[in-house]
């Protein structure tokens, strides 16, 4: 009896577990909210992918955009270096640090700990953008980008667009390059024009001949199925990638 009751057990809870696993009907899914569809969606992706995996070894160096200045706030810096990281997969940091000059851009890179680097300071005495390809930095002058701009957000927004465009400098790609974000800029205003930060995925093949050079390679992240089929996926760590492994 104990035997038989065991085995009933053990057969609602596989019932439940399915029950509680299927996919969302149509008529549910047409009365979730936004979010929640998104969220279905990405839960159905990882029952039969099992969610996003780095591959070892990949993801080497990390780039650093060092804030030494407050004339200009920063705090759109992140949502702009998240849309670099996201489509490229190069690290990338921002931290406050100390000023520096064109004589102690390159050994500040072996202090902070970088790879490559994108300065941001206040001068008067310096262009908008300096950039030294073959050293992997450049230095981005917030002085210059308050000139003529209407309120603090349109500052703001210059800077993110300068650290982007000197992140891609940095990278080996050039004015004219195809990208909105990489077209001429002759002054401050030119950049209010530029609309976001959106990087071209063609860029992934200049980055890739450069980057290498300062120590950096890219974060390789597929979904878990792929890693298995190309036989580098690291050990499960859930049920999902178990079945899956």
């Amino acid at each position: 009896m104990k035997t038989v009751l065991s085995l009933v057990l053990a057969i609602a809870g596989t019932v439940a577990v399915a029950v509680e696993q299927r996919p969302p009907t149509r008529e549910e899914v047409e009365k979730m909210t936004p979010q929640e569809r998104k969220a279905a969606i990405m839960e159905i992706a990882l029952r039969k992918y099992g969610g996003p995996t780095t591959k070892p070894g990949t993801g080497e160096g990390t780039i650093k955009i060092v804030n030494s200045q407050k004339a200009i706030s920063t705090k759109s810096l992140p949502e702009a270096v998240t849309g670099f990281t996201g489509r490229f997969h190069y690290s990338v940091e921002i931290l406050d640090g100390t000023p520096v000059t064109v004589e102690t851009a390159t050994q500040r890179l072996s202090e902070i700990k970088a790879n490559a680097a994108v300065y941001i300071v206040s001068e008067k005495a310096i262009p908008r953008i300096l950039v030294s390809p073959e050293e992997g930095w450049a230095i981005v002058n917030a002085s210059s980008l308050r000139d003529g701009a209407k309120d603090d957000a349109e500052a703001e927004s210059r800077l993110a667009k300068e650290v982007i465009r000197a992140l891609c400098f940095v990278g080996g790609l050039g004015q004219g390059s195809g990208m909105a974000v990489m077209r001429p800029v002759n002054y401050s205003m030119d950049l209010d024009s530029i609309q976001g930060t959106h990087v071209m995925g063609d860029a992934a093949k200049r980055f890739a001949l450069v980057m290498p050079s300062f120590g950096l390679q890219p974060k390789v992240v597929k979904n878990y199925r792929t890693a298995c089929q190309e036989g580098w996926a690291p050990a499960p760590t859930n049920d999902i990638q178990r079945a899956i492994w």
